[in-house]
């Protein structure tokens, strides 16, 4: 979801972000859902473990900042959002003498209105954490919530809220509120979470 920011440009940024992100993972574990009877694409999980010293990209990089002022305002809103959290500090992982563990990036989740209620998009999160855990034995996962819709089913997979940003007050350096006069727009998009969760040890140790 990015309110304000015209189809085109994200059209033009995110496919960009997404590959790079890729790229710079240990591994993709994103899943698709799909219509077995219509065999049409009827969700999406883009799902990434990242090691603990990888280098994330972010999507400012792929962003046209100065010719497109939306841009800069939705980069400004996430690092508002998220607001330089570690989740592997936040759940106490980073000890000294301990190895950060990898890393489960929940990057994007999308489900057809058609299909809602019948809990594809928990069924996707399940499944990418499923391989994060037992093959590449991922302790830490985390993702940005930015609708109600999403932020129920991380909350039912046991996501914990590092920090939630609402909207409607949230007010950029200028002193502005950017998201002011859009309510029709933010639909059920009321606060964007930044959320983070513990994922059990497959291996043994801690």
């Amino acid at each position: 979801m990015f309110v304000g920011m015209p189809i085109g440009e994200i059209h033009i940024w995110f496919p960009m972000f997404i590959k790079s992100a890729m790229f710079a993972s240990v591994c993709d574990v994103s899943v698709e859902a799909v219509d077995v009877e219509t065999q049409k694409r009827i969700g999406i999980l883009s799902a990434i473990i990242r090691h603990p010293n990888s280098v994330t990209p972010v999507p400012a990089t792929f962003m046209d900042l100065k010719k497109n002022p939306v841009n800069a305002e939705m980069n400004e809103f996430f690092e508002a959002v998220d607001k330089g959290i570690d989740p592997v500090e936040f759940l106490g992982f980073r000890k000294d003498g301990v190895i950060p563990p990898k890393r489960l990036e929940h990057m994007y989740l999308a489900v057809r209105p058609e299909y809602a209620g019948q809990k594809i998009g928990h069924r996707m999160i399940g499944l990418a954490e499923s391989v994060a855990q037992n093959i590449n034995n991922c302790r830490v996962a985390y993702a940005y919530a930015t609708s109600e819709f999403s932020y129920k089913i991380f909350i039912s997979h046991g996501f914990k809220v590092a920090n939630e940003v609402k909207y409607a007050d949230y007010v950029n350096k200028k002193g502005e509120k950017i998201f002011a006069g859009k309510e029709a727009l933010l639909g059920p998009h009321q606060s964007c979470r930044f959320m983070v969760k513990e994922l059990p040890c497959m291996f043994g140790g801690a």
